[in-house]
């Protein structure tokens, strides 16, 4: 080849390269010429080449390719809608292109009719493909020049629930090393079937997931997409409550360890790292909750939802909180211990409390009060007390807040429980000087100074 070209000024267009080495003995050598190679996967073994990945359209031109098949008169009463249907086709233009020619092929609907399709996991797939071209046929090329290993991680991908994954999930997911993982992983990225887009973070293009979860469906039996999904719940369960027992670290901790022990778990020593990690899994935290409620439905579901409410909590985002507590209290079925119930009435109590929904807040703690008495759980019934203290001291109802929060300091005292006592004093110390009880107060000021000896914190009660 080298010979043939020498001297011309040549371009050499070398469509659909599977690797490096199929295209290297192709390549001249002489300076007048150039080569332009495309490719599904990233050719890094061409030192000398200037890679350009191409990216799904920019929006504006998303839109416009729509208009262009569809016809600009089909789209001019729906402008917002056609933009719905091209985040809907991923901004890719194969996926917009089959879209839009059914739009035109069928002047009965509207662009709403086709959003309402597209918007439906199911249909969606059905619905992008056309004659001999279609979205899943062109990822079923790339997928198919996987190696097996590599194949598994992406259909296992399918499994997750969530917007994008880490290093340490995929690692649990595959039931692998976080070497293993990150080479398939990375292999994955080479050929476009995954986006590596935050350090050790990465996603699926939205019709990428739903191939993988057909492809997990339809190749990975019912008993290891099952086992895959217990590793991951067991992973997500093994650092929430890492995370939680140094966040709020006086929060009763209930349920059984995890049966699956990760290989490695992101590092979380600090306040700083758990924020860090809570928000780039943010989105992750509320998908994992719903599906480990479901899927361990009649066992412990209630245990990873309970977790990631405390930390959502802690982490300042109430509303979410609320949302996956009341998960967790949905989850508690017949089976469930009296003290979890107890646990998770109380929790739901405390948000509508924080959130200044004072009536639920006093529905849900009387529930989980009757609940603890009933079941003879000591512990929980200080709590419920403590915090129907805090509830009445909220309301202005200074004096039943002394009498709730003395009964939950003897129950604390019995128990020597020194830090939830002095918890206890500080509410009955406020309570008091509403009151204009001040010397009683300073006393129980000076009692709840004596025994906090810990780097915790003894102002207003913390929320567990």
């Amino acid at each position: 080849m080298a010979g043939e070209l020498a001297g011309r000024r040549i371009l050499l267009v070398l469509d659909n390269a599977l690797n490096s080495a199929q295209v290297r003995p192709l390549l001249p050598g002489s300076a007048s010429c150039a080569v332009m190679i495309t490719s599904r996967r990233r050719l890094t073994g061409l030192n000398s080449a200037e890679v350009l990945s191409l990216d799904t359209l920019p929006p504006d031109d998303a839109v416009a390719l729509f208009r262009a098949v569809a016809g600009p008169d089909r789209c001019e009463a729906e402008p917002t809608t056609v933009i719905e249907v091209v985040k809907l086709c991923g901004h890719l233009p194969l996926a917009i292109s089959i879209a839009a020619a059914r739009l035109r092929t069928r002047p009965q609907w509207t662009v709403f009719d086709l959003v309402e399709r597209l918007a439906d996991d199911h249909r969606r797939t059905r619905l992008l493909q056309s004659e001999d071209r279609g979205v899943t046929a062109a990822f079923s090329l790339s997928y198919q020049h996987l190696v097996d290993a590599e194949q598994r991680m992406f259909r296992l991908l399918g499994v997750h629930p969530g917007s994008d994954i880490d290093v340490f999930a995929a690692a649990a997911l595959a039931g692998l090393t976080v070497d293993e993982a990150e080479n398939l992983l990375d292999a994955l990225c080479d050929m476009h079937l995954l986006i590596p887009h935050l350090p050790g973070r990465y996603r699926l293009h939205d019709l990428v997931r739903d191939f993988a979860r057909a492809s997990v469906e339809a190749e990975e039996p019912a008993s290891q997409r099952s086992a895959a999904l217990d590793r991951l719940l067991d992973y997500y369960l093994h650092v929430t409550q890492i995370a939680t027992e140094l966040d709020a670290p006086g929060r009763p901790s209930l349920g059984a360890s995890p049966r699956y022990r990760p290989a490695a778990v992101p590092r979380l020593t600090k306040t700083s790292e758990i924020r860090s990690w809570v928000n780039a899994e943010h989105a992750n935290l509320l998908a994992i909750a719903r599906l480990a409620a479901q899927h361990r439905a009649g066992e412990a579901g209630w245990q990873l939802p309970r977790n990631v409410g405390s930390l959502l909590y802690e982490n300042g985002q109430l509303s979410a909180s609320l949302e996956v507590f009341r998960i967790a209290l949905a989850a508690c079925g017949p089976e469930t211990p009296p003290v979890v119930k107890s646990a998770c009435l109380l929790d739901v109590s405390l948000m509508h409390k924080v959130l200044g929904q004072y009536r639920l807040a006093l529905d849900f703690l009387n529930q989980g009060t009757a609940n603890a008495a009933h079941s003879g759980d000591r512990d929980g019934i200080a709590r419920s007390l403590i915090h129907k203290a805090d509830l009445s001291y909220l309301i202005g109802s200074f004096a039943d807040a002394v009498t709730y929060a003395t009964r939950s300091f003897e129950i604390y005292h019995d128990q020597a429980d020194l830090w939830r006592e002095a918890a206890a004093l500080t509410v009955i110390m406020d309570a008091l000087s509403r009151l204009g009880r001040h010397r009683e107060a300073i006393d129980a000021a000076d009692r709840a100074a004596l025994p906090s000896t810990d780097s915790r914190t003894c102002g207003r009660p913390a929320l567990f």
